[in-house]
């Protein structure tokens, strides 16, 4: 596993898909997690974990907290958490589609 996930420092790619996953209650999370660490090194996918997803694996983040709603003069950005975000980017939509990880697409 790697320290890092090289897709956060790379370019901008032209295309890209956000997927947002919960967690399912009473269920033992720490398998999914494990799969998911096999997926960190991969350069065309970024990898969050949500405040609750790490709550829920007896883990701490130091200063991870929720995202709070914001509003004001004309604008209202609500928050929607969500325990696992991923972040899948190519050049076209077939490389996002077909080289997502095996893992992602059940």
């Amino acid at each position: 596993m790697t320290i890092f996930q090289p897709g956060i420092l790379q370019k901008i790619p032209p295309l890209s898909r956000y997927l947002e996953f919960k967690a399912i209650p009473d269920k033992d999370i720490m398998p999914s997690l494990r799969k998911i660490s096999e997926l960190s090194g991969m350069e065309n996918l970024v990898i969050g974990f949500g405040y609750g997803l790490v709550q829920m694996s007896d883990s701490q983040i130091t200063n991870l907290r929720s995202f709070p709603s914001l509003t004001g003069a004309g604008y209202e950005i609500p928050s929607t958490q969500a325990d696992i975000w991923c972040w899948v980017r190519g050049d076209d939509r077939g490389q996002i589609l077909y080289m997502m990880p095996e893992n992602l697409r059940h």
